[in-house]
């Protein structure tokens, strides 16, 4: 993406929001093609870390991208004013984002990383609480017991991490 230009969409399976856009930016996708415009789309649910690199706080978040330069569209979203805002040269008027808050920047890169780390840790607290029942409802063990056998756990994987690296 830091060569040419593009249209870039993220976007979640389970958003109304986008699966309403979906049509039209198939639709703006086909027609793009004659102008040698790339259009693409990112699953957020696939991608935390280049959600991450974006700052998508919102869904659907729509970019236009030329040559590196990042700005994101805010108009209406239907293939229309798609194209008028590419072929009217619309995205001129918009200030690109600021070099410091670009994707392709070392703290966007950072918290990109942050980003997968948290899905990271997401599906860690999904199998943490998939064990935690195992033990509870299907051993019968007190809620005390299955903490303690966690807190047991940490200890020994942190002495032996420690161990390894000195």
């Amino acid at each position: 993406m830091l060569t040419g230009e593009w249209m870039v969409e993220f976007y979640a399976p389970w958003c109304p929001a986008c699966k309403a856009l979906q049509q039209h930016w198939e639709e703006f996708s086909m027609w793009s093609k004659q102008l040698g415009l790339s259009v693409g789309q990112v699953d957020v649910t696939k991608s935390p870390g280049l959600s991450g690199r974006f700052m998508v706080t919102a869904l659907p978040t729509i970019f236009h991208v030329i040559d590196g330069e990042f700005r994101q569209y805010k108009g209406t979203r239907d293939k229309n004013s798609f194209k008028s805002f590419i072929e009217d040269h619309t995205w001129e008027k918009i200030e690109a984002i600021p070099s410091w808050k670009s994707p392709s920047s070392i703290q966007m890169s950072l918290l990109s990383q942050f980003f997968k780390l948290s899905q990271v840790l997401r599906y860690l607290c999904v199998l943490f609480q998939v064990i935690h029942n195992l033990f509870t409802e299907d051993y019968g063990l007190p809620y005390w017991g299955s903490y303690l056998i966690f807190a047991v756990v940490t200890i020994i994987l942190g002495a032996i991490l420690g161990l390894v690296s000195s």
